[in-house]
């Protein structure tokens, strides 16, 4: 007798696609917020020395770490 395999059944072939390409739009993503945060973090050094700080840097710096769990969920389901 023959076995069906779970994963197979569970993940079919469109919904590893857009398993992939979701992976892709939050690396995306992430290479984005990091390349934006050094770019403004960058231009605030040419200032002159005062104290600049507003939430959306802060954002823009950890948002690649909320968005890697994300990433990670996802590897397992549609490459194995």
């Amino acid at each position: 007798m023959k076995r069906k395999n779970a994963s197979s059944d569970a993940w079919p072939v469109k919904r590893r696609i857009t398993g992939v390409v979701a992976i892709l739009v939050m690396v995306v993503i992430d290479v984005g917020s990091v390349f934006m945060a050094c770019d403004i973090l960058s231009e605030w050094m040419t200032w002159p020395p005062v104290i600049t700080f507003q939430h959306g840097i802060v954002f823009v710096l950890l948002m690649p770490v909320f968005i890697l769990f994300f990433i990670i969920m996802l590897v397992p389901p549609v490459f194995f």
